[in-house]
Order: C-alpha cells, then sequence, then structure tokens
C-alpha cells in the first residue's frame, strides 16, 4: 500500500509484513516507522492508505481501519486519536479538503466522519456505509458523498446531506469525482 502526499515530498509504504516506511525524498530512500509508533496490518483486504492533511505535516493512519492514530509532524511520531467509531467500525479511507487544512473526512464501513480541527475531534455526518467522498472547489462548500445506496450531496462544506442521485438498479460500489470549469 503506497500513499502519496499531494502537499509534501512525504510517502508512506506499508508491508503485508507489518511494517510501515517513510520516505521524505519522493522515495529515494526509506525509513521504517517504530513500530510503537505505527504499524501496517497484514491483512491487506482492510489495508487503508495514510491520509495526509493539506498542511504537509499533519498525517493520519489507522492499521486495518482500527485503531486510528494522527502525527502532527510529518510522520515521526503517533498518537492515538478518539473518532468515535463504533463497535466493529472499520476505517476505508481518509480524504483531505485541499483548501482547508482544519477539515479531513473518513469513509468508513458505518458511516461518513468530519472534522474540522485536523483530527483533534471527529462529527459523524453519514451513517451509511461509505464508498467514495469528492469535494468540488469549483463550487462554494459543494461535497459529494456516496453510499451503497445513493449519492448525497452537501452545501455546506459536509456539515449536512441530501440526496443527489439514487440509481434506478443495483447499487453503489465506488465513488470518485473530478471537475472542471464546464
Amino acid at each position: 500500500a503506497v500513499s502519496m502526499s499531494p502537499y509534501a515530498d512525504l510517502w508512506f509504504v506499508g508491508t503485508d509484513m507489518g511494517t510501515l516506511f517513510k520516505s521524505t525524498d519522493l522515495g529515494k530512500s526509506w525509513n521504517a516507522i517504530n513500530h510503537l509508533q505505527a504499524v501496517f496490518d497484514s491483512d491487506l483486504t482492510r489495508a487503508v492508505s495514510v491520509g495526509f492533511s493539506a498542511d504537509g505535516v499533519t498525517v493520519f493512519h489507522a492499521a486495518a481501519g482500527i485503531n486510528p492514530k494522527r502525527s502532527t509532524d510529518a510522520g515521526e511520531t503517533f498518537t492515538a486519536i478518539n473518532m468515535g467509531l463504533a463497535s466493529g467500525e472499520v476505517i476505508k479511507y481518509f480524504y483531505s479538503d485541499s483548501s482547508n487544512a482544519n477539515i479531513m473526512y473518513a469513509g468508513t464501513t458505518k458511516g461518513l466522519l468530519r472534522t474540522t480541527n485536523k483530527g483533534t475531534s471527529w462529527t459523524r455526518v453519514n451513517a451509511e456505509e461509505a464508498v467514495g467522498t469528492f469535494i468540488d472547489h469549483n463550487t462554494n462548500g459543494k461535497v459529494y458523498h456516496a453510499t451503497k445506496t445513493k449519492v448525497l450531496v452537501s452545501n455546506d462544506d459536509g456539515v449536512s446531506f441530501s440526496t443527489y442521485y439514487t440509481p434506478s438498479a443495483g447499487s453503489v460500489r465506488l465513488f470518485t469525482g473530478g471537475s472542471d470549469a464546464s
């Protein structure tokens, strides 16, 4: 599992042997993260990419989607964080707001969580399994979020959502977005 920060020369790779490695020079050299700080779970079916805040130094990690941790020093040290996960809830992905380093989303098996303070506290903004999230920076505050049954839209930076699209047959398996001036 490879994670590359779009905000800094910071890369992480997790191995099936449980080690999380970090590079600060675009992959030219690698150092293992101390196992007391963070590990990478060998259950690759639940592997979660490292999440990056737009500040370039705040990093989120959850081995096998559980026991989330945050680093505020580009992955040198990690501290456990309380995201309010329900019993059996697993983090599937982290998604950052590139225009606001304080805002991050975490899609889980039981919903969508949002932070407005780089992960110090989290709020559940949806309670259905997440399959993808997209922030449309061409529109002020518009966030799209998909569950298995529908695509939702928020016009207030993810504070509240309403239904945008419901498939007539089948379900939503994966979701990502894109936008241009058109």
